[in-house]
């Protein structure tokens, strides 16, 4: 991208482009050197100085507003290094210098279209809205494709009680880019929220022509429900009998589904389902899960699910939810008799045996957990999300050696959404053998962000508080004062149930690490 620029500097999207990429590689103090140099060979290019700024670290704000201010010097003409700087000032709360900025004295009447526009996003920033609003509404009037326009209208209408505004703005954006699945959603929330089912239903097409599969049935099962309860089980019936439509959306479908009808017509549902032809293996786990019943119900609820077993899938399912329902439920006699008197069927089956595994730590049993999951190395078909269960019972147990073993095999799986949390716990497993270097690789390996669970967070930040009480390039004073800060930092990371217990049982150790 370098070469590129040093052959021809004026284009906003290669230095776009050089900034997103030298951020994701690590490489922003690079890039920053060679386009200072590059500033250096082409002293009169203003687009040089445009992307000098861009690449400057984002607390340098008057560096960044200094190599703005020598762009519009070189080029007063260029109305994104304008735009830039009113927005950088706006940011930072100078709104007169934000608002000069969008009217410089070199350019000539009208302002061009960016520049009006960034002066009513100010508007709207320093909370006048309605005000905003009105000077966006004349810019889109003026330029019926400008997207930026329409997209603050969309944004800004609901505040001012303007939802028919917010729609159109919505169709406005949808019109200029129909590859836009973001927005097309939206649109149809708004549509569905406003009971026009009509224009609701053109956008759910849509969705459908776009090929996000999951947000269209999504959107599909929201239109069904609001014309009525009864269209929406019917449709829900009809997805659960329909090939290719994957368990995981059909069990948070099923969910979705349960708070917006009666527990008696849920169960009606789910009764149907078991016998409905070409009905998913799923609607047995939602069956079993989800069930409820009269006292007679559970009396022949184990005759019950050893006729469904005779079915096969649909029968493993259900026991499955069963057993998982009582866990949930915190009914722990019901569930250490259903363990006992059906322990042979329950071994007998990965899927189940693994459900019971993690029935047993929901309801705080570890060392059960961990000797019911004892031969999971005997067990060759195990999934990600099985072996997830066997770590967490040996490492609840202080079987650290054998946990690293499971999440070893785990990660040696093609895909598993448990990555993360298995590499982090290689991690751990590092930096208590002082190999700091190691611990450091794996946590790279395993980032984490806003998405990830809650657990996996607390746990990345105690080892990075662990390798930074050993760290050979921080100052001896500085490790200790660190590592602290890092284990005070992870308890900002709210866990619940099997999560917050596991934390608990490794707190101790952790805090003995870093004292």
């Amino acid at each position: 991208m370098i070469a590129a620029l040093r052959i021809d500097p004026d284009s906003e999207q290669r230095w776009h482009l050089l900034a997103a990429w030298s951020n994701a590689a690590g490489e922003r103090e690079g890039a920053l050197a060679a386009a200072q140099a590059l500033a250096e060979a082409r002293p009169g290019s203003a687009w040089t100085r445009y992307g000098l700024g861009l690449l400057l670290p984002d607390e340098d704000l008057e560096g960044t507003l200094a190599q703005l201010a020598e762009a519009v010097r070189l080029d007063p003409l260029l109305v994104r290094a304008h735009d830039a700087r009113a927005e950088l000032l706006a940011g930072a709360k100078r709104w007169e210098e934000a608002l000069a900025a969008c009217a410089p004295p070199g350019l000539p009447e009208p302002l061009p279209l960016a520049l009006r526009g960034r002066r009513a996003w100010i508007d709207e920033r320093r909370g006048d809205v309605p005000e905003a609003v009105e000077q966006m509404q004349a810019l889109v009037a003026e330029e019926p494709d400008y997207w930026f326009g329409w997209l603050c209208l969309a944004n800004w209408a609901p505040k001012v009680s303007q939802r028919a505004l917010a729609r159109q703005s919505l169709g406005e954006l949808l019109r200029l880019d129909p590859s836009r699945g973001d927005v097309a959603t939206a649109l149809f929330e708004a549509e569905l929220a406003a009971q026009d089912f009509e224009a609701a239903e053109r956008t759910l097409a849509r969705l459908r022509e776009l090929g996000e599969d999951d947000v269209y049935r999504d959107a599909a099962l929201s239109l069904a429900f609001a014309r009525g309860r009864g269209e929406g089980i019917v449709l829900f019936e009809r997805l659960a009998c329909t090939p290719g439509v994957p368990e995981g959306w059909l069990l948070r479908a099923a969910g979705e589904v349960g708070q917006r009808v009666w527990q008696s017509h849920f169960n009606d549902m789910t009764e149907r389902l078991l016998v409905a032809p070409g009905a998913s293996p799923v609607v047995g786990y939602l069956w079993g899960r989800f069930f409820e019943g009269s006292f007679f119900d559970w009396l022949m609820i184990g005759r019950r699910l050893r006729a469904l077993r005779e079915r096969g899938a649909i029968g493993i399912e259900a026991t499955a939810g069963h057993v998982e329902r009582l866990a949930l439920s915190g009914q722990r006699t019901s569930l250490a008799l259903f363990v006992w008197f059906e322990r042979s069927t329950l071994r007998a089956h990965d899927r189940l045996w693994a459900s019971a595994g993690y029935a047993l730590l929901v309801v705080g049993w570890f060392g059960r957990a961990r000797a019911w999951l004892a031969d999971w190395q005997q067990r060759e078909g195990l999934e990600p999300w099985m072996l997830r269960h066997v770590v967490t019972a040996l490492r609840g147990a202080g079987q650290d050696a054998e946990a690293r073993l499971a999440s070893e095999r785990a990660l040696a799986s093609p895909v598993t959404r448990d990555a993360p949390r298995h590499r982090t716990w290689l991690a751990l497993d590092a930096a208590r053998e002082g190999s700091v270097d190691a611990a450091k690789a794996a946590l790279a390996a395993a980032p984490v962000t806003a998405e990830s669970e809650p657990f996996t967070r607390w746990l990345h930040a105690r080892v990075q508080s662990l390798v930074a009480r050993q760290d050979p390039e921080l100052p001896p004073e500085r490790r200790r004062e660190k590592a602290k800060v890092l284990a005070l930092e992870s308890e900002t990371h709210e866990l619940e149930g099997i999560d917050a217990r596991l934390a608990a049982r490794l707190r101790r150790r952790l805090e003995r690490a870093i004292a």
